[in-house]
């Protein structure tokens, strides 16, 4: 799913939720990170905290998520374990976050990407949004869904 403004809004609320439910004032966004120098190899997850150890990712989709969805989070799986491995294997929290009851039900369900979210031990997030927000990304997906 293409970005929109009104995800990023989304994204910032959830960010700013986690930061106050986690007491991480050191917890960043966007944050750019090398992990192989001699590869030259950056990831950018949706938030990070080397202080308290904690890296994690957004999701503002609505609704059960299709096929593309679920690969977008199977990479940030393996976004996550691949930083923990080339963080000489020190542990992180690894988390993600969503806005959606169907999404959260559907990533602790039984699926491969459930059990990996459980296997892995990657925290998951439920973090409501205003229902003004949700329409307007209800909207945004419509538009997108419009012209892809």
């Amino acid at each position: 799913m293409s970005d929109s403004k009104v995800q990023r809004e989304a994204e910032e609320i959830i960010f700013e939720n986690l930061k106050s439910k986690l007491k991480c004032n050191d917890l960043q966004s966007n944050v750019r990170i090398l992990i192989s120098k001699e590869n030259n190899i950056w990831i950018c997850p949706d938030f990070y905290s080397e202080e308290k150890h904690i890296i994690g990712e957004i999701h503002t989709h609505l609704g059960k998520l299709k096929s593309a969805q679920l690969h977008k989070i199977e990479g940030d799986i393996l976004k996550m374990l691949l930083f923990e491995k080339c963080h000489n294997g020190e542990r992180y929290r690894k988390m993600i976050a969503v806005c959606d009851f169907k999404e959260y039900n559907q990533l602790i369900g039984n699926s491969f990407v459930a059990e990996a979210i459980r296997q892995f031990d990657i925290e998951l997030y439920y973090v409501p949004l205003e229902q003004t927000l949700i329409n307007e990304i209800k909207q945004a997906m419509q538009e997108q869904n419009f012209y892809h």
